[in-house]
Order: C-alpha cells, then sequence, then structure tokens
C-alpha cells in the first residue's frame, strides 16, 4: 500500500466519527442560498400568582410568532426555522414560599393543570432561589425541520409550561408577582436578508 493510499484511509477514519454540522449539511442540500442564524429574544412576561389558590400556570407557544414583529423584522428572507429555544426564568423574592416546575412539551396546548404538572417530566425549583433558571428545547420531529415561509411562520415547535399553586407546591397565596419569563429562540433562515 503507498503512503497516499494510507494517507487516504486515516483522513477516512478520522472524519467518520465526526457529528454533523447541521450548517454545512444545509450549505450542501441549498448550496445557492445562503443559511444565516440569528438569536433572537421574545418579549418578557411577568407572572403573578392568584389570590387564595396562588396558581400560576404558564404556557407560550414555541413558534415564531411569539417573537415580537417577527415577519416585519426578517420578512426579507425566505424561510426559517427554530433550531432551539431556551426559557429563562428569573424570580422576584428571596423570601417567597413554595416551588415551581416548568418543562417543554410539545402535544397538549393550553395553560396547564395540576394534574399534568404533576404528571410531566420537568424540573422543579424554589420561588425564593433567585439565581436564573433555564430550560433548553430543541425539536426532535424531522417534520419540524423542515423550513417555513418567514411571511407565513405558523409552524408550533411545542409550548413552554410552567406551573405553581398553594394546595400542591406551597406558593403565596396573595397576588404575588413572582416569576419572569423569556424565552430565547435560535432561528436559521434561508435566503438572502
Amino acid at each position: 500500500m503507498s503512503s497516499k493510499q494510507r494517507s487516504r484511509k486515516q483522513k477516512q477514519k478520522k472524519g467518520s466519527g465526526r457529528a454533523r454540522d447541521p450548517a454545512l449539511v444545509l450549505r450542501r442540500e441549498f448550496p445557492k442560498q445562503p443559511i444565516t442564524q440569528h438569536v433572537i429574544e421574545g418579549t418578557p412576561v411577568p407572572l403573578t400568582t392568584t389570590v387564595t389558590t396562588g396558581v400560576v400556570s404558564h404556557n407560550t407557544n414555541i413558534s415564531v410568532l411569539s417573537i415580537p414583529q417577527f415577519s416585519a423584522r426578517f420578512i426579507g428572507y425566505e424561510s426559517c426555522r427554530i433550531v432551539k429555544a431556551v426559557a429563562t426564568i428569573n424570580t422576584f423574592g428571596s423570601t417567597l414560599p413554595g416551588v415551581y416546575r416548568m418543562w417543554f412539551d410539545e402535544d397538549t396546548s393550553g395553560a396547564p393543570s395540576a394534574t399534568q404538572a404533576l404528571s410531566a417530566e420537568a424540573r422543579t425549583f424554589p420561588i425564593s432561589d433567585t439565581r436564573k433558571k433555564s430550560l433548553v428545547y430543541v425539536p426532535h420531529d424531522p417534520s419540524q425541520q423542515n423550513f417555513q415561509q418567514v411571511s407565513v411562520g405558523s409552524q408550533n415547535y411545542g409550548f413552554f409550561k410552567l406551573y405553581t399553586d398553594t394546595t400542591n407546591y406551597g406558593s403565596p397565596t396573595a397576588a404575588t408577582p413572582v416569576m419572569l419569563v423569556q424565552i430565547t429562540y435560535t432561528v436559521q433562515f434561508r435566503g438572502f436578508a
């Protein structure tokens, strides 16, 4: 075996175990259309417990429609898709009682109930912990990886949910501002801006 053949075999072995970079794959699939990626913040949402029951039942669609003025800001691109969403929670008071649960749900729309919160595969945190918490979502369904027209942008990737109440989680029973939720989206665009 010549030294060139050995060199080729070694290069093939080295490259075979690497993870495929999605941006490179896209460039091969659509060589004449540039792929651009932006990290875009959604609107921050303050959450307050209800009087007597202490409920916070929050639901946010993981969709470009949740990004303020998305179509107007990015209309120059042909199509887009969300490749990641990061929900960030900042709680307000270090003396507030109770805990809250947060999770991503790809199936069920609408505000979560106590039953959903108890059965969901969720992360639980004390409301009194004022350190910033984050939860990352990456779409798993291959159909959600398809590009959609920027002007339409109606594809829903799932839902970010957060829940607490007094009965199950010991939250405050007065109308108390407890936290601020913000979702940051990583969006890939195809075409020219």
